[in-house]
């Protein structure tokens, strides 16, 4: 059962989704079953008021929020442990909560980073 609304998932979300419930860990397991908990909330969202919703999961509140702002309208997305890294290194350093407006610029402009794989790559 496909667990997301709006266009089907990539071939790398849908190997996700199709493995053996014995090869996932006990972190997937959970994150598996709050989407489909998830799921169920946002259709009963649309059947009761009449509007869409996108979502987040993931294992804290900041990666879920940064899920839901990635696939509108009327999407869910899942970030899983493993991809956290190749998502963080191409996120675009103003996507970060608390770095949208100027903060965000001033630092892009001081340390001549636009990523955070950029940022993550600047000497301490």
């Amino acid at each position: 059962k496909q667990l997301t609304s709006g266009p089907a998932p990539s071939q790398a979300s849908q190997g996700w989704w199709e493995r053996h419930e014995l090869e996932w860990s006990e972190e997937e397991a959970l994150l598996a079953a709050a989407c489909a908990l998830t799921n169920t909330l946002r259709a009963e969202v649309q059947r009761r008021l009449g509007f869409s919703c996108s979502a987040g999961v993931s294992c804290n509140k900041m990666l879920a929020k940064l899920g839901s702002s990635m696939h509108k309208p009327d999407q869910q997305t899942l970030l899983p442990p493993e991809g956290f890294e190749q998502l963080l290194c191409n996120l675009q350093v103003d996507r970060l909560r608390g770095l949208g407006g100027g903060k965000g610029a001033q630092i892009q402009a001081e340390l001549g980073v636009s990523t955070c794989g950029d940022l993550a790559r600047v000497p301490l």
